[in-house]
């Protein structure tokens, strides 16, 4: 079974997205690690300072290992700067870290070793154990994808709503229309629970406990929630599906939360508050936002304030019968008169006024 990344782990190499941590040793790590089409791979990466020795030691693993029939043993798919070697993979089955650089050695001696072992070193850690976790078997997770798919499955249909929803809330699309730049985030307790009714806290509580017993997602002492990595977005399937499918929503939805947590962290000022064509189409779609693309309350309640405050601003513009004149500038060229029709002598109910009337208003202060 492998551990979670640390916060110093990137979340790809190339075009591998990095899932869990398999190992670490004196060489570099191991990953667990998907392809774009969510395939899933074990990568072998050096550590930064590695010096020409390693390299070159590394390089003639590889090569090693590549001489070995592919019925028992791994096949190298890449550059040995860019993918595991045969020997770490094997050895990591039978549960042995052997530095040899001749793979077949190797894995005969850790082989031999365990072969050798106590017979009770095989018996089951206790009672509940599943006979095949047993000590001296290691223990082969399911790919990511499955076990989001299964955690999800096992849900009460309330909670996969909201696992609907946190899932989304944790993707970050990228600029790249294939997903290719697509980036995961962290939540924080506030941003999913606060204000919100006790049936939605319920479910969203549920969804992070299944979703992080299952390794999919990770839970911080502060009661954050991220996923276990950016590979979440390639190896479930699903989750493929809902951010395809709606895309500049979760864009959308993503910039509203982060101006709306800016504008709470800085004391609600009203010049923090969105404003003009961007607060407008933010405000337009709200009505027919899907369940999971809802705002949460502190972002409602940002968008209202935001409304709020357009609308007192449309209300302290005046119609005017003669420009004012600043006593130390010389008084320009005054604009024809524009025919004003009683029908657009009213601000619009969204808070902006009709283009014919922009010339011929002044705000009061």
């Amino acid at each position: 079974m492998g551990s979670a990344l640390t916060r110093d782990d990137p979340e790809r190499i190339g075009g591998y997205w990095l899932a869990a941590r398999l190992g670490a040793g004196g060489q570099g790590v191991v990953y667990e690690a998907y392809d774009a089409s969510g395939t899933r791979y074990a990568l072998k990466t050096l550590h930064r300072e590695a010096d020409p020795f390693l390299r070159d030691r590394f390089a003639r693993e590889a090569e090693a290992a590549r001489r070995v029939a592919a019925f028992c043993t791994a096949r190298i798919l890449k550059d040995p700067q860019h993918r595991p070697t045969a020997s770490d993979l094997l050895l990591g089955l039978v549960g042995a870290t052997v530095e040899a650089a001749d793979p077949r050695a190797a894995l005969m001696e850790a082989g031999a070793r365990k072969a050798a072992a106590p017979a009770a070193d095989a018996a089951p850690a206790d009672n509940d154990a599943s006979p095949s976790a047993g000590a001296g078997h290691t223990v082969v997770e399911a790919p990511l994808g499955e076990r989001a798919e299964a955690a999800f499955a096992a849900l009460t249909p309330a909670a996969q709503l909201a696992a609907h929803e946190l899932l989304l809330r944790l993707t970050v699309p990228g600029s790249a229309a294939d997903g290719s730049q697509d980036s995961v985030r962290t939540a924080g307790p506030a941003e999913l629970l606060a204000d919100r009714p006790e049936s939605e806290r319920l479910g969203i509580t549920a969804a992070v406990q299944g979703f992080a017993a299952a390794g999919v997602l990770l839970t911080d002492t502060d009661g954050s929630v991220r996923p276990a990595g950016a590979a979440l977005l390639p190896a479930w399937r699903r989750l493929r599906a809902w951010i395809d499918t709606d895309r500049q929503g979760i864009d959308r939805l993503q910039r509203i939360g982060a101006a709306a947590r800016s504008w709470q962290a800085h004391g609600e000022r009203p010049e923090d508050l969105l404003r003009g064509t961007e607060s407008r189409d933010c405000l337009d779609r709200l009505p027919t936002a899907p369940y999971h693309l809802r705002p949460n309350p502190l972002e409602l309640r940002f968008l209202t304030a935001g409304r709020t405050a357009a609308a007192r601003t449309a209300r302290r513009c005046v119609p005017s019968t003669s420009g004012t004149r600043s006593s130390t500038s010389p008084s320009p060229t005054p604009p024809p008169e524009v025919p004003v029709s009683a029908a657009s002598a009213s601000a619009r109910t969204d808070g902006t006024w009709p283009s014919s009337r922009a010339s011929s208003l002044t705000c009061t202060t």
